[in-house]
């Protein structure tokens, strides 16, 4: 057993020498490995030079000619800052956002690979006939030509040579993408001049659908501090208040168009773009200038070609973000007939299937003064249970008339079916409406014997639903009220 432990203890201490052994040996191998590795050397770009020394930059590819150089522009603040333009093709809206951001990729472009040195054959690697030049032109009188060859075998890159350097290098897409730039690449997206709301003084708009075309102009009388904007009055077809909820959001919308993306510069052919009949065209007016905007064919994926005389170019835009464009025009406008507000009122005079019925009205704003209402002379201050006024009821279903379409081929003869005239407080806003039969569900509006372009609805005057009546049938709820009210409430 003796002799067995000392055979154990000596194969322990033998295994544990090998496996030192081993470790030293691995350490040292690892050792020598790495001390002799070198570096890989960085290859050198293909040009590094500052913005500062260059005087002018040219593309050129199967797109055509371009020419950028320095200017200067101007920053938020109104501050002169250096920028760069685009100066040939001439008289291109373009934006000086896009031509600076590319600058650096025409004046320092990484070199990813060393692939031939000055032997090579050009021809194989697309630099006999390049697929794009860049041309730098620096302020001492040298210039630097950058030639673009084919794709490599990595996709996203191509073989690129600085003329005369002797190196067949590739580069990434990026500036592969530069080079093969167009006119497109550098239009100014703000396809409408950056015309804001509140910039805005006129608009018209046309709609090929249902043939719809008006022309807005601003009240111009927004807050200084552009916390109340300004109003909107329809001057065409009709003469009416704007509504701010449909066509104050529409002309947000309109001056918002940017475009997505550009097709075709100076297009010859508009028709391939459904825009030789656009759907839409509306003309933005500032106070120093006007840009026009058609609306045409689809573009897929729920956009639509447009073209704007301002950059003079075909783009697509997102139809989603033009949610009223199609919303009618009565949801456009202030569609109450006449809106007057109780305490401007004096009088109103109804006559309606032979009826004439004459309000007379006192109220204020002023909650502490007491309100005073007759009909045909006698008093009709009734309250409900839950002192609610009839009167006001009735005064509600008078204004609440509303316009219900547009007609303004029409030339109806003034011959009065229904008439209500206002003696307002103010008597230079007198006003009397006359109502003509246009058909059994229909009629013409009259202002001061004036066919006004449009028409209301039957309902306005006798609809018998409960909490929408027609002045008719809510007439004839006030006087019921009155002949059985006690104490001037009725239940």
């Amino acid at each position: 057993m003796k002799q067995w432990k000392i055979i154990i203890v000596f194969s322990v201490l033998l295994a544990l020498l090998i496996g030192t052994l081993v470790a030293t040996s691995i350490l040292k191998n690892n050792k020598d490995t790495t001390s002799n590795v070198s570096p890989t050397p960085a290859i050198d770009p293909v040009i590094a030079i500052e913005e500062k020394d260059v005087s002018k930059i040219t593309i050129e590819n199967s797109n055509g000619k371009l020419e950028i150089v320095p200017g200067k522009g101007k920053d938020a603040s109104g501050s002169e800052t250096s920028t760069w333009k685009l100066s040939y093709p001439e008289n291109i809206v373009f934006s000086e956002a896009s031509v600076s951001s590319k600058i650096s990729l025409y004046t320092q472009i990484t070199a990813e690979k060393l692939v031939a040195g000055k032997d090579a054959n050009l021809s194989e690697f697309g630099l006999d006939k390049p697929l794009a030049t860049v041309s730098v032109y620096l302020k001492s009188g040298v210039t630097k030509k950058i030639l673009y060859g084919n794709e490599t075998a990595s996709i996203g890159a191509n073989y690129v040579m600085l003329e005369g350097s002797g190196r067949i290098c590739t580069t990434g897409s990026s500036n592969v993408s530069a080079a093969k730039a167009s006119v497109l690449d550098f239009l100014d997206t703000n396809v409408l001049n950056s015309i804001t709301v509140a910039d805005t003084m006129n608009l018209t708009f046309k709609r090929a659908k249902d043939n719809l075309l008006f022309t807005a102009k601003s009240n111009n009388n927004a807050s200084a501090d552009g916390q109340t904007p300004a109003t909107w009055q329809i001057i065409t077809p009709i003469k009416i208040e704007a509504n701010a909820e449909g066509y104050s959001v529409l002309l947000d919308q309109l001056t918002k168009i940017t475009a997505d993306s550009f097709i075709e510069n100076a297009p010859k052919d508009f028709a391939k773009y459904g825009l030789d009949k656009p759907a839409y065209e509306f003309a933005i007016a500032s106070k120093d200038k006007t840009i026009k905007c058609i609306l045409g064919g689809n573009a897929g994926n729920g956009s639509l070609y447009a073209y704007s005389d301002y950059v003079k170019a075909v783009f697509i835009i997102n139809s989603g973000s033009l949610t009223l464009i199609d919303k009618p025009f009565v949801e456009m406008i202030n569609s109450f007939v006449h809106m007057a507000s109780i305490w401007e009122v004096k009088a109103i005079d109804i006559n309606i299937d032979a009826q004439n019925i004459r309000c007379d009205i006192v109220d204020s704003q002023d909650k502490d003064t007491k309100s005073d209402f007759k009909v045909n002379g006698k008093d009709a201050n009734v309250m409900s249970s839950s002192e609610d006024s009839y009167f006001r009821g009735f005064y509600q279903s008078i204004i609440s008339i509303f316009i219900k379409g547009i007609d303004v081929e029409a030339k109806p003869e003034y011959i009065p079916t229904i008439s209500i005239s206002y003696t307002m407080i103010d008597v230079k806003k007198n006003i009397k409406l006359d109502f003509v039969k246009r058909d059994e569900l229909t009629y013409f509006v009259f202002k001061d014997k004036i066919y006004q372009g449009y028409y209301v609805n039957k309902d306005d005057f006798y609809s018998e639903k409960t909490g929408d009546e027609g002045i008719l049938p809510a007439y004839k709820i006030l006087l019921d009220a009155m002949q059985k009210q006690v104490g001037g409430i009725y239940k």
